[in-house]
């Protein structure tokens, strides 16, 4: 679960980011702590880089370090690198044509800053134009350099201080698994709370449809949708593609008097609401009436499921409109209108 607002979640923290947070602590460790009693045993056992490098290792589950690297594949996308000795880049990447011609690929700043650099250990002489520039250019950046007598240091650009904490690495993890999974979360003040975690559950493909259930490996009788048994049962068929969905949605098109475009994903529905040319309060009760329609959608849905009872399509859309007036009637206090005119029209 992510927290509520710009993560879209329920309000709770996330539980899994805060484990990753804490396990995430011991690779960077790893990294600083080269040398201590534990690393050297890690390396023994899993070789060198700690088994960092070999693929295998996210395949087995053989041992507690082997399952902290295998929940930590996403640290492949985190700029977690030795630290540039001369801005962003080492060396080797500004200096390509004297890198690809030095002999000890090795060597360190320190080793060859002592050394001519017309005696450097190289496969061939320098020829001219290009690697000759190049020569020159390495040559003026070595004069400028001022070697420390301390060791080389790991850092991380992005995190404070550019060091690890528990509390970036979990934030990072929310802030790059709420930004390429899901769409932030609608939570309405007027509606419910439950409804509200329902729509969070449909936004993120929680619903047990039978297509889900089926890819989960549940036994189903059929996987085709128990209202029109035409196709296959999923979030998007049942609250767009089909029938009875269908028609809740044209009228409410109807109801309030506006065009409804053919949506192909779920997602073109919340940006569709985001950009209706309409008031901002107008918006939040059509919000309301849209979250009204899907719930009635699914309870109709669950109906004729486990109770094989079809509910009529009219019905299933005068019940969106009650369940819509209810949750504003009690939870909005500017909400004055008869729920005889409430159904003849919205906002008039």
């Amino acid at each position: 679960m992510q927290p509520r607002g710009k993560f879209g979640g329920l309000g709770i923290g996330s539980l899994e980011a805060i484990n990753h947070g804490l396990l995430g602590k011991w690779l960077w460790r790893y990294r600083v702590e080269q040398g201590a009693l534990w690393t050297r045993i890690i390396n023994s056992i899993h070789g060198g880089n700690g088994g960092m490098s070999d693929t295998n290792t996210f395949k087995s589950q053989g041992s507690l370090w082997n399952q902290i690297l295998n929940s930590f594949e996403c640290l492949n996308n985190i700029n977690l690198n030795p630290k540039s000795w001369n801005g962003d880049q080492t060396m080797a990447a500004q200096f390509l044509r004297s890198f690809a011609l030095e002999s000890n690929k090795q060597a360190t700043v320190s080793e060859r800053i002592q050394e001519n650099i017309e005696d450097w250990e190289r496969r061939r002489r320098p020829r001219g134009g290009r690697e000759e520039e190049e020569l020159g250019n390495l040559k003026s950046v070595i004069q400028q350099v001022q070697i420390h007598n301390h060791e080389d240091a790991w850092y991380i650009p992005s995190a404070p201080n550019e060091r690890f904490s528990t509390r970036w690495f979990r934030q990072l993890i929310m802030e790059r698994g709420a930004s390429h999974i899901h769409t932030n979360n609608r939570w309405h003040k007027w509606a419910p709370k439950k409804i509200n975690i329902f729509l969070w559950r449909l936004i993120r493909g929680r619903l047990p449809v039978r297509g889900i259930l089926q890819q989960l490996g549940t036994t189903m009788p059929s996987s085709l949708c128990p209202v029109c048994d035409k196709e296959d049962e999923s979030i998007l068929h049942t609250f767009l593609k089909c029938d009875q969905a269908q028609f809740v949605w044209m009228r409410l098109a109807l109801w309030w008097k506006i065009s409804i475009p053919v949506f192909q994903l779920l997602e073109d529905v919340w940006i569709w609401i985001d950009n209706i040319p309409m008031l901002s309060n107008h918006r939040k009760i059509f919000w309301i009436t849209v979250m009204a329609a899907l719930k009635a959608i699914w309870d109709a849905r669950n109906e004729k499921t486990f109770n094989n009872k079809e509910r009529s399509k009219e019905i299933i859309f005068t019940t969106a409109q009650n369940l819509a007036y209810n949750w504003l009637s009690s939870r909005n206090p500017k909400f004055c209108i008869d729920i005889t005119k409430w159904r003849a029209s919205p906002i008039d």
